[in-house]
Order: C-alpha cells, then sequence, then structure tokens
C-alpha cells in the first residue's frame, strides 16, 4: 500500500513537474516574441523617420534653390547641389544633365561647411548587395542624429540592424501619353520639367524574421514658383 501510494506521489510530482516546465517554456516563447514585435515595431518607427527626413531634405533643396538662385526659375529650380551655372542653361546651349538634378539614386547629406543639403549619385543594387549596404548605409552622427555624411567618419557610429536609405528621382509631366500610377502625370527623362516625383526608400532586416522589411514613402515637388 505504501509503494503505490509512493509511485503514485511520484508520478503526481512529474506530471505537475511537466506542466510547469510547458508553462515556463510557453511564458519565455511569449517573452521572446514580445521582444522581437517591440523591436521591430521600434525600427518600423525610425524606418519612417529616416523616410521623412530625406523628403523634408528634397524640398529643402529645391527651396534653398529657389532662394540662392532666384534669377531664373525656370532653369535653377532642381540645379544639382546649387551649381550657379544654371542660369539659362538652354539659351547658353548648355547640356542640362551636367546642372540638374538628373533621374538617378542619391544620398543625401549636410554640407560641414555651408550646411546645405547635398546630394551623392550612387549607383542602385538590392539590399541583399553588401555593395547597396555600404553605399546607401545609414550612421549616427557624434550628436546622435542620422547621417551618411562618410567626411565625418571618425564621428560615425553604425545602427543596429543595418539601415539604408535612398532617395529616388524621377521627373514628371502633364500629359495623358505613358501614364504613371499618378493621374493625370507621365514619367520622363527631361530635367527641364517641372515636377519631380521623389521616393525615400528605406530598408533595414531584423530579428523579428527573414525577409528585408522596408519603409517608401513618396511626393511631388512642384516648381510652383516658375514664371514663364
Amino acid at each position: 500500500m505504501k509503494k503505490n501510494i509512493l509511485a503514485t506521489s511520484i508520478v503526481e510530482a512529474m506530471i505537475v513537474l511537466l506542466i510547469v516546465m510547458m508553462a515556463v517554456t510557453w511564458a519565455y516563447d511569449m517573452f521572446s516574441k514580445s521582444i522581437k514585435l517591440t523591436d521591430s515595431t521600434w525600427f518600423k518607427l525610425q524606418a519612417i523617420s529616416m523616410a521623412k527626413e530625406w523628403i523634408e531634405a528634397m524640398t529643402n533643396i529645391r527651396d534653398t534653390n529657389w532662394k540662392v538662385l532666384p534669377w531664373d526659375y525656370t532653369n535653377c529650380w532642381n540645379t544639382f547641389n546649387y551649381w550657379i551655372l544654371c542660369h539659362n542653361n538652354s539659351d547658353n546651349n548648355l547640356d542640362p544633365s551636367t546642372t540638374d538634378i538628373i533621374p538617378w539614386s542619391y544620398t543625401i547629406s549636410k554640407d560641414p561647411v555651408d550646411y546645405r543639403w547635398k546630394l551623392t549619385p550612387e549607383s542602385t543594387w538590392l539590399y541583399s548587395d553588401p555593395n547597396y549596404r555600404s553605399d546607401f548605409i545609414v550612421w549616427y552622427d557624434s550628436d546622435g542624429f542620422y547621417t551618411q555624411n562618410w567626411t565625418l567618419i571618425d564621428n560615425l557610429n553604425p545602427l543596429n540592424p543595418d539601415f539604408t536609405r535612398e532617395i529616388k528621382i524621377e521627373y514628371l509631366e502633364d500629359g495623358i501619353d505613358n501614364p504613371s500610377t499618378l493621374p493625370n502625370e507621365s514619367i520622363i527623362l527631361n530635367s527641364n520639367d517641372q515636377k519631380i516625383k521623389v521616393t525615400s526608400l528605406v530598408q533595414w532586416k531584423d530579428q523579428a524574421s527573414d525577409n528585408i522589411k522596408k519603409v517608401e514613402l513618396t511626393t511631388i515637388l512642384s516648381n510652383w514658383k516658375n514664371v514663364q
């Protein structure tokens, strides 16, 4: 009789221990998933902030062109890094591609001398390519702000995980030929036209999944100050 009671007690203890282990395993799994979800949400918020910053930077570039090159709104609103030769480039037989922001992929950084946003053309790749992550990688500067200014490399700290940020430029014109996804617009390659489609793309990969995550924001910048 005592042996039966002892055997029953051992079985009951093993069952209780198994239940406790299952509960602990479930709780740990839920905690781990919660941590990953929290991190993933934080990374997405960072990505949105990065993407918005560059939409605002492109708006600032257009507005600064208006301010520092006010004598020719037609040709100077989209000048690459505020080059003064934009003035009447068509009259001076200058190729707009030599003075204008051309349809391409860029990074943006603040010039440490004049503190203006400047564009740097980059060759676009897939995020999975190490060359892409090298060209478009985002860092913290010494003040904790996002940056892609390699001239400040001694004061930079990498983000974790690796974020990339890319600005894509396309030109638009009014019309119905070759319609884009935007109503009453068509995508062309003529940088003399008066609308730019700006796409700010941020990508990263975190521990929540093996998939590459991305945030993509788009806006249209127009040369509304142009006086023909």
